[in-house]
């Protein structure tokens, strides 16, 4: 039995805006933690919950980001490194881009996955500690 875990790090994904060259990474474990603290709040408000789960597909989380500009924001500030003022200069179509990019990057099917199997063992090691889950779904 192996007794070390290697992680391999995804390389950027790179994004060019005419002569600008941007680069979309995933966001740090702290910025995740705020990004993902304040989603939870928004998904709340918009998503039913069946059974005590919130149930939310990637599509979903997708939609209430883009439609969301604090969101938004935060998850292009953390992956590209650019202020609100510098995102706010770029056009309408390349923000469009990198927010999908960065969606794609920070927030994929595999992603929610291991959140929600963490989130179950966590809930099955300490029962009573979280009233409910969050049930992630693709169908994508």
């Amino acid at each position: 039995m192996k007794s070390s875990i290697q992680i391999l790090l995804s390389e950027p994904l790179v994004v060019e805006i005419g002569a600008q060259r941007v680069e979309i990474r995933e966001l740090t474990w702290l910025q995740l933690l705020s990004f993902m603290e304040k989603l939870a709040v928004s998904a709340a408000r918009f998503f039913a919950v069946e059974g005590g789960a919130l149930r939310v597909s990637t599509e979903d989380i997708a939609s209430l980001v883009r439609g969301s500009d604090e969101l938004s924001a935060e998850l292009l500030a953390g992956s590209t490194g650019l202020d609100r003022a510098a995102l706010g200069a770029l056009p309408a179509r390349a923000v469009i881009v990198l927010l999908e990019k960065a969606l794609e990057v920070n927030l994929s099917a595999e992603f929610l996955a291991a959140g929600k199997a963490l989130a179950a063992r966590l809930r099955d090691a300490v029962p009573g500690l979280a009233p409910a889950g969050l049930t992630a779904s693709s169908s994508a």
